[in-house]
């Protein structure tokens, strides 16, 4: 029963060739584009998944707004970890990282 599914689906895939490709080309961007949506998303819910408190783990973004400008970045001075240490004293531990 399987072989004569098989040989079925052959001889349509030949005769409709177009229709065919179309749909093969249809599963096949479908996929990879799941695929690559799936390795994405793991990238960015695993990153600094390798510290030992990674839970605890937060980014400072500032905030600027002026001369019509609205920016965010990642940078920010060291003079902020005392500010933060006083204002959030539920905080674990503030490690100072120097690169």
């Amino acid at each position: 029963m399987f072989r004569n599914t098989l040989i079925t689906t052959f001889r349509l895939f030949f005769k409709y060739k177009a229709y065919s490709l179309t749909n093969l080309i249809g599963l096949a961007t479908g996929l990879a584009t799941c695929i690559l949506i799936f390795l994405y998303v793991q990238f960015e819910l695993g990153f600094d998944d390798f510290h030992q408190d990674a839970e605890n783990i937060y980014r400072l973004e500032p905030h600027w707004t002026g001369q019509g400008e609205d920016s965010h970045w990642a940078a920010s001075t060291g003079n902020i970890i005392p500010t933060v240490a006083q204002k959030f004293p539920e905080r674990l531990n503030i490690i100072l990282m120097r690169w």
